[in-house]
């Protein structure tokens, strides 16, 4: 089987075109979350006539502190229907979706810290967060994960490690510890900016002890690689996806 693999999007529609035309030389994709953002852009809520390009501010100034801009902007868009990011992140989400299905192939997907929403099901669109899905004598099953801000909340549990196993293409967000994880966070003690490992030890405990054919993840966009069966599938700066063939083992690049 052939996949096309890529994850942290973060919503940006020219790579959601270019996954979809690569796509049709492959015979699934997988997305591994971080579909969108939890707000809609300034450019976005002005094309879904959300906001008048001389009124913008009114979604945010200048000087705005990010954290608690978002934390409200996930609030608000999940309780208030009638909010701007609510409604432009559904208009938006209608929008990827069509470009995703016009490859006419399966598509599986799981959720990461920026999705607030599940995108359901359609005809090429599934979401495996806990689903398992067999083809012939391979499978594929998805994590699903809470997050604290940008850390993993993954608990390990028997009935997960259940439906893994060497047959098996785990997907998941975070990255396991120390695997293509290294990120700079500030030091809460100093603020000093560090790189730290923000990978899940139990991701690591689930990959170590079923030993799955290829584990597939994203969330740290600096950590975009391949290790051995491992694949961080980075973000949209790197402008590649990646090919996986699960006859030949062979993993790639592909450009884009």
């Amino acid at each position: 089987m052939r996949i096309l693999f890529t994850t942290d999007v973060h919503g940006h529609m020219d790579v959601y075109k270019a996954f979809a035309e690569k796509l049709k030389d492959f015979d699934i994709g997988v997305l591994a979350g971080d579909l969108m953002e939890e707000f809609i852009p300034l450019d976005d809520a002005i094309i879904y006539n959300l906001k008048d390009k001389d009124l913008i501010e009114e979604l945010h100034d200048e000087n705005y502190d990010e954290v608690k801009e978002l934390d409200k902007a996930i609030r608000k868009a999940l309780h208030d229907r009638t909010s701007i990011n609510r409604v432009g992140l559904e208009r938006k989400r209608e929008d990827i979706i069509g470009i995703l299905e016009s490859a006419q192939r399966n598509i599986y997907y799981i959720r990461g810290n920026h999705d607030i929403a599940d995108w359901g099901n359609t005809k090429y669109l599934t979401n495996i967060e806990n689903r398992k899905i067999v083809f012939d004598e391979l499978s594929i099953y998805g994590i699903k994960d809470e997050f604290r801000l940008a850390v993993s909340k993954f608990r390990f549990s028997n009935k997960v490690a259940d439906n893994v196993d060497r047959k098996t293409i785990l997907v998941c967000h975070s990255p396991p510890y120390k695997i293509m994880d290294t990120t700079k966070m500030v030091r809460r003690k100093d603020h000093r900016i560090i790189l730290d490992h923000v990978g899940s030890k139990k991701i690591l405990k689930l990959i170590n002890k079923k030993h799955p054919m290829f584990c597939l993840c994203g969330h740290v966009h600096e950590g975009i690689g391949i290790y051995g069966s491992i694949v961080n599938g980075g973000c949209y700066r790197h402008r590649k996806f990646i090919a996986i063939d699960t006859e030949t083992k062979e993993i790639r690049y592909v450009e884009y």
